[in-house]
């Protein structure tokens, strides 16, 4: 049980179902879980999405120069959001200021030009799977414990996105203790 605003304990489950009908929370799951791909290594590292509201992707670039490549990049990437994630409409990838955390240098292709450390707040590695022991527990928990089929699936695919990308950025603090 949690409180609510008025002090009355409320129970879990007509949070977590209200949650699943806001409308845009699992496509704007789906959206930035699936960024690194759509991006690529180099400029995922450095392009950290934000949100994603009304149809508009925000990122955060780590400076201007990325600001400006978004520009260039924006075509390429919302076709190829088209291609990747069909049910979900991103009409355009738009630029958000914000300091930036982290620094992180970023690996080129071979004769590309070095570029200095630049910051960054998530891994540029792509995100790992679960195995699926772990995915299977996580969708007989949801089943279980959700009466709504449809609310338990959208929240098993929102705990999956969610435990793996809290695994690609452990991966990525440990890389850096190193």
């Amino acid at each position: 049980m949690r409180k609510g605003r008025g002090g009355e304990p409320r129970a879990i489950g007509g949070l977590v179902g209200r949650a699943l009908k806001r409308p845009g929370l699992l496509a704007a799951a789906k959206v930035v879980a699936l960024w690194p791909e759509v991006a690529g290594p180099t400029a995922s590292a450095q392009l950290e999405p934000v949100r994603f509201t009304d149809g508009t992707l925000w990122v955060r670039p780590l400076s201007s120069v990325w600001a400006q490549e978004l520009a260039f990049l924006a075509p390429a990437l919302l076709e190829r959001y088209g291609q990747l994630l069909p049910s979900v409409r991103v009409a355009g990838i738009r630029a958000v200021q914000a300091p930036p955390r982290g620094r992180r240098q970023v690996e080129l292709p071979e004769g590309g030009i070095p570029l200095p450390p630049v910051r960054t707040a998530r891994p540029a590695e792509p995100i790992p799977e679960l195995p699926p022991a772990v995915v299977a527990e996580i969708r007989a928990r949801a089943a279980a414990s959700i009466r709504n089929p449809d609310h338990a699936r959208r929240w098993a695919d929102l705990e999956i996105m969610l435990r793996r990308r809290q695994i690609a950025i452990a991966r990525a603090r440990r890389g850096r203790r190193d």
